[in-house]
């Protein structure tokens, strides 16, 4: 026999579009199809969205200061063996209204009333961070008639470069033709572009692959390591920079706000709330090492890092893994094992 059901309650926050509501509804997908759990309350709700996320559609933005719980039953021993016990979890996204609402083009002001009633009730809290926002993901290797728009430069000598199709590689045009090697674009950091090598087994092509961080023959599989990634494999746009400034700020002023509210003070010592730092759209990130996110957390999040102390972890998720539906495709989830692991390991 099982013991009592665990009841959880999760609520999302984050700045708008920064995929609170992707996340929820990709949650829910990705238990059903896993059979892990069924949806035992909100199915009203979530049933069109899942649809809609299922065709690449875009869903429909949560208004401020409203609530729409989807209540999930999770299987004993499901996510993770130490909890052999049912869980129900609810879990609903906090507009971004509530969570960082605007007064300005440029100004903010201090969250909602809302915002912290919901979070004081909270078993654990998932802080849905965005840093890619509008630009352009790391993909694969571009086809040639985009790699083909980009003014790059030698990274060796700073010459110029013209782009061959028939063999994928920038080539310096102050250097023997006969010696390509590859060029990135340094004022394009988040769009580095990794030309297709050939295999030795073969002779086929071998594109770049971001995830393995090797080149991988499409015809054989015959995997080679790269030699020695880019500097641009490293680096953080100004633009992304920018966003991480922003909305550390946010967390910082939410968090530092949080621990002055002596309800969720009171909560936080009676059962120590947990939090998720989750980093949304994290198929655009999959080159960036660990290391180089904990970084930009001690250098833009400090406040809040320091505040939540060991009662947090970061996390890198992704609803769709960068499919889009309507173009091809099935939405995948990465990351949502962990985040409910984590979860569940600490909240029950």
């Amino acid at each position: 026999m099982f013991g009592q059901t665990v009841k959880l309650r999760m609520p999302i926050f984050g700045i708008d579009t920064s995929g609170k509501t992707y996340f929820i509804t990709a949650l829910c997908d990705w238990i059903i199809n896993k059979r892990l759990g069924y949806i035992s309350d909100g199915e009203k709700y979530i049933a069109p969205r899942i649809e809609m996320y299922k065709r690449g559609e875009p869903l429909p933005k949560t208004d401020p200061a409203s609530i729409h719980p989807v209540t999930l039953y999770i299987y004993p021993g499901r996510i993770t063996p130490t909890v052999n016990r049912p869980v129900e979890l609810t879990i609903f996204d906090i507009s971004g209204e509530d969570y960082a609402p605007k007064v300005a083009a440029t100004g903010w002001k201090a969250p909602s009333p809302f915002f912290f009633e919901q979070v004081t009730k909270a078993d654990i809290v998932v802080a849905m961070i965005d840093l890619v926002r509008n630009q352009r993901r790391l993909l694969t290797p571009k086809p040639a008639s985009e790699a083909a728009k980009y003014r790059v430069f030698c990274h060796i000598d700073g010459s110029s470069t013209n782009y061959n199709e028939k063999t994928g590689f920038f080539e310096c045009l102050a250097r023997d033709r006969t010696k390509t090697h590859e060029v990135y674009d340094a004022n394009l950091e988040l769009q580095l572009y990794m030309p297709p090598r050939f295999c030795m087994r073969d002779g086929m092509p071998a594109p770049f692959h971001s995830n393995l961080e090797r080149y991988v023959c499409d015809s054989c599989g015959a995997q080679t390591l790269s030699q020695g990634l880019p500097p641009g494999k490293l680096n953080w746009s100004n633009e992304t920079l920018n966003f991480a400034a922003d909305q550390g700020m946010r967390l910082n002023g939410a968090i530092d706000a949080l621990w002055q509210n002596s309800t969720f003070l009171s909560r936080l010592r009676q059962k120590r709330a947990q939090f998720a730092l989750a980093f949304s759209k994290s198929d655009a990130f999959d080159f960036i090492p660990e290391r180089q996110l904990e970084s930009l957390v001690d250098a833009y999040f400090s406040v809040a890092k320091t505040r939540m102390s060991d009662a947090y972890r970061l996390f890198k998720v992704s609803s769709t893994n960068g499919i889009n539906a309507k173009l091809g495709g099935v939405p995948e989830q990465k990351g949502f094992e962990q985040v409910l692991e984590y979860a569940f390991n600490h909240a029950v």
